[in-house]
């Protein structure tokens, strides 16, 4: 569990009543502390104003602030390892390795979404459904160069399907839950260590806990459930080559993923002496269904349908 510290407005007595609380709730083995919530938009608009002792600040926080600012909220966090600077752009690549070592950061973390809340975008699932959108981890290659000449570990510290807080009719449809899976395959085959899913009350999240305490499942969950299933701990992420257009082939581990970036289903055939287990995730079908595909004459026919994905074991 990451606890996150604004450091925009944050002090040094609010970060030890975080300190204390995150303390008493989570166990110290599963504990850590980001500081920052991208430091790099600090002061650029209105919304974004910085807090310099007593006054709001409407201009960029120059570095040395940042700094001298992360280190006062150090201090009240004991010995726990802190992630940072959770970046939104590319304004402080240069510096990043020196704050990784000035700032004794155990990851670099950066913030990613497709999406801004504040574009004006259709909402429609085909924004999601472009390949760009689920290709995003490349613009963001640069905090894993810089990550490997820190010698730590790059992650993308918060993401999800459009920024702040997402969009209904997009964030919550099923489309989102098979872009979750296409960009947490993509960073991870990019050289990122983790993707963590950003939630706030919003329309990107995966559940909601309604006024009478049950737990309502939305469409990102079916995403992360599927990578549970299909990504485990280690596992290397393998674009291999497809002689179909509009078929990718991912191996992760032992799974075989196929993914389908076209409208049209589009059919394999496997040669193979029984049947074939494996699971299917939609965009225009809520949920990961599981599904068993029988052999007939040595040979198993997979339909993968339109802008969806389909996990196998590997060596079929």
């Amino acid at each position: 569990v990451t606890v996150g510290i604004n450091l925009k407005t944050g002090n040094e007595v609010w970060a030890q009543q975080i300190y204390q609380a995150a303390t008493a709730a989570v166990p110290a083995s599963q504990l850590s502390f980001s500081i920052g919530n991208e430091p790099d938009l600090y002061g650029r608009s209105r919304s974004s104003a910085w807090l310099n002792g007593q006054k709001l600040e409407q201009q960029p926080m120059p570095l040395s602030i940042y700094v001298s600012k992360f280190q006062i909220l150090r201090a009240q966090l004991g010995s726990f390892p802190v992630l940072g600077p959770d970046l939104a752009v590319m304004t402080w690549e240069p510096y990043l390795g020196k704050l990784a070592q000035v700032l004794g950061l155990g990851a670099l973390g950066v913030h990613a979404y497709p999406v801004s809340h504040h574009n004006h975008l259709p909402k429609t699932v085909a924004v999601l459904g472009n390949a760009r959108a689920s290709s995003f981890a490349d613009n963001f290659v640069w905090v894993v160069g810089a990550s490997r000449r820190a010698q730590l570990p790059a992650l993308i510290s918060e993401g999800n399907s459009v920024s702040s807080g997402g969009k209904a009719g997009l964030s919550d449809k099923p489309v989102a839950a098979v872009w979750a899976v296409r960009f947490t395959l993509e960073a991870l085959r990019r050289g990122f260590a983790q993707v963590r899913f950003h939630s706030s009350g919003g329309a990107y999240d995966p559940f909601v806990v309604t006024a009478d305490r049950k737990v309502r499942i939305k469409p990102l969950y079916s995403g992360l459930r599927a990578l549970y299933l299909w990504v485990r701990p280690g596992s290397h992420v393998v674009e291999l080559k497809s002689h179909r257009k509009g078929l990718r082939l991912i191996l992760v581990g032992s799974k075989l993923i196929l993914d389908n970036r076209t409208t049209q289903t589009i059919t394999v055939s496997l040669t193979r002496g029984g049947s074939v287990l494996g699971e299917e995730l939609s965009s225009r079908r809520a949920g990961l269904r599981s599904i068993v595909w029988l052999q007939h004459r040595h040979k198993v026919r997979i339909s993968v349908p339109p802008e969806s994905l389909v996990a196998i074991p590997q060596g079929h």
